[in-house]
């Protein structure tokens, strides 16, 4: 009996306790490991890029603080690390806040945004 190459099972390597663990099982509940895949990068990404923005707040925040410890009295400088401080903390604002506008869109549409191949296949 040939097997077909999509039957055969790939092996799975894994990290304990790792998020980024993306190893779908093939069964009658999961038919598709290829949509878990799919979602499983989507979330590990939303989850790796909101981390390096509240890592950039963090690099931000610092050099907007030590901008206006080194001021001086300076006045152009003083604004220039008040807007540094204010626009950094706008940004982290945004991108959590694109996560829940997220969610909120789901909802309201009754379409999970996020889950991209069971939206596509709802289309038709």
């Amino acid at each position: 009996m040939n097997t077909l190459l999509t039957q055969t099972q790939l092996p799975c390597f894994e990290l304990p306790n790792s998020p980024f663990n993306v190893c779908p099982a093939l069964t009658p509940t999961n038919p598709d490991p290829a949509s878990t895949v799919l979602m499983n990068i989507l979330s590990v990404t939303i989850g790796v890029m909101t981390l390096v923005a509240f890592l950039w707040f963090i690099f931000v925040f610092f050099t907007g603080a030590i901008g206006w410890l080194s001021s001086a009295g300076d006045k152009a400088k003083l604004q220039e690390a008040q807007k540094k401080i204010t626009h950094g903390l706008v940004g982290l604002i945004m991108t959590i806040s694109a996560v829940f506008i997220i969610k909120i869109l789901e909802f309201v549409l009754g379409i999970n945004i996020l889950d991209i191949v069971t939206a596509i296949k709802n289309l038709y």
